[in-house]
Formats: structure tokens, C-alpha cells, sequence
């Protein structure tokens, strides 16, 4: 199974409390939620995409913020769309194409205010299963208690993995 491959036992580690990092998690149910949200503060941006009279900014790990671009000089914030787990997305058309969590989800946007699901793809990508850093100690995450959307820096005993 690969997820225990990317998981090395640390050895020595037992009874000792270390820094790492530790999986925050949310539910499978909570992660398919992707719905059309009022407008929100662009907090940390990611690809952006011009789209007819819109302007398209990812923001990573939560979804993707719409504006309206007919002043490039001053866009006006449209609306949001909540895709949990968010790390990428890919324009073609009218078709907006966004990972969400393990799933590919491709949604309608030809109404840029009435956004459409069209359809989820199901486990496309893989379980995040380290932080993004590297040489590190982490707790190795568990896929039973939900998908990891963040990793925190605490204090732990025994962390098992180590990339």
C-alpha cells in the first residue's frame, strides 16, 4: 500500500517529545461540499484566469474568487466558489476544471453567476499523505479520520514519519 511507502518509522523516537507536523482534518462529506458562495477577501492568490468579462483568481485550498473584470483597472468582486481542498484549476470554454480534495470536479461557468456541477470524478488525485516540506517529523495521517487539508507545527510524542 503506498501510503505506508511514504511514511518512514523514525527510529529513537519513543517516549520523546518532538516538534511536528500533525494533519488537520475534514470530513470526505464536508470536502464535497463545492457550492457558489457571496464574494470574500482574496487572501493568498494562485492561477488566474481571464474569462469573457471575468476575471478568474485561485485561491489555494479554498476555491476560487470571480470578479468582474469590464474595468481591469478596478474589478469588482462577483462571487466565490467554495471548492475545499483546492490546489489547481484549468479553463476550457465554459468548463472550469478544479481538484477538490481527491476528486476532479468540472463545473459549468457559462453563467458566471449561476455556476453549475457538472461532474465529479472520484479518487483522480492522491491522499496527501506529508507535508509539503521536507526533512521533517510528522504524525502519519489517517485516511479514516477525514482528508488532511492542513498540517500544524506542535509538540508530539513519537511522530512515526519523517520526510
Amino acid at each position: 500500500m503506498p501510503f505506508i511507502e511514504a511514511c518512514e518509522t523514525s527510529a529513537g523516537l519513543a517516549d520523546e517529545t518532538v516538534e511536528a507536523y500533525v494533519p488537520v482534518y475534514k470530513s470526505y462529506e464536508e470536502m464535497s461540499q463545492v457550492r457558489l458562495d457571496p464574494s470574500k477577501k482574496l487572501e493568498k492568490s494562485g492561477k488566474i484566469y481571464i474569462y469573457k468579462t471575468a476575471l478568474l483568481i485561485s485561491e489555494p485550498g479554498q476555491g476560487v474568487h470571480i470578479f468582474d473584470n469590464r474595468d481591469s483597472r478596478k474589478p469588482k468582486r462577483l462571487n466565490f466558489i467554495a471548492v475545499p481542498g483546492n490546489r489547481d484549476m484549468e479553463l476550457k470554454d465554459n468548463i472550469l476544471y478544479v481538484d477538490n480534495g481527491l476528486d476532479l470536479v468540472t463545473i459549468d461557468i457559462s453563467d458566471i453567476e449561476n455556476m453549475k456541477v457538472l461532474n465529479r470524478t472520484k479518487d483522480v488525485f492522491p491522499y496527501p499523505m506529508y507535508p509539503d516540506r521536507e526533512g521533517v517529523k510528522f504524525v502519519c495521517p489517517d485516511p479514516s479520520k477525514g482528508y488532511v487539508v492542513d498540517w500544524v507545527l506542535d509538540n508530539v510524542e513519537d511522530p512515526k514519519c519523517y520526510r
